[in-house]
C-alpha cells in the first residue's frame, strides 16, 4: 500500500523515551512524519502527554489491557478526525 502511493514508513532506534519524544517533536515540527507508532507501551507512558500537545496522530501496538492511561481517549480523539483510507505515515 504505501508503494501505490510512493510512501515510506521511516524506523529510528533511540536509546531512551526522552530521545525518542524529541525525535517525534522534531519530525512532526518538520513535516518530516504524518504519524507515528507506539510500541513497547508503559502504564505510565510518558510519550503520550508529548504527541497529545503536538496533536501528532498515533497507533499503538499492545494489548488494550495494557494501554496507557490517556492514550485511550487520544487514540479514539484522533480515529475520529481521521478520513477512511487516509494514510498516516
Amino acid at each position: 500500500m504505501l508503494a501505490e502511493h510512493n510512501c515510506s514508513l521511516p524506523l529510528r532506534l533511540v536509546g531512551s523515551l526522552e530521545e525518542e519524544i524529541l525525535l517525534q517533536e522534531t519530525w512532526w515540527r518538520e513535516r518530516q512524519t504524518a504519524g507515528s507508532v507506539l510500541v513497547d507501551l508503559r502504564r505510565e507512558d510518558p510519550r503520550i502527554a508529548p504527541l497529545r500537545k503536538l496533536g501528532l496522530p498515533a497507533v499503538a501496538v499492545g494489548h488494550p489491557s495494557e494501554m496507557p492511561v490517556g492514550a485511550r481517549e487520544m487514540l479514539l480523539s484522533w480515529a475520529g478526525r481521521a478520513v477512511p483510507g487516509e494514510q498516516l505515515v
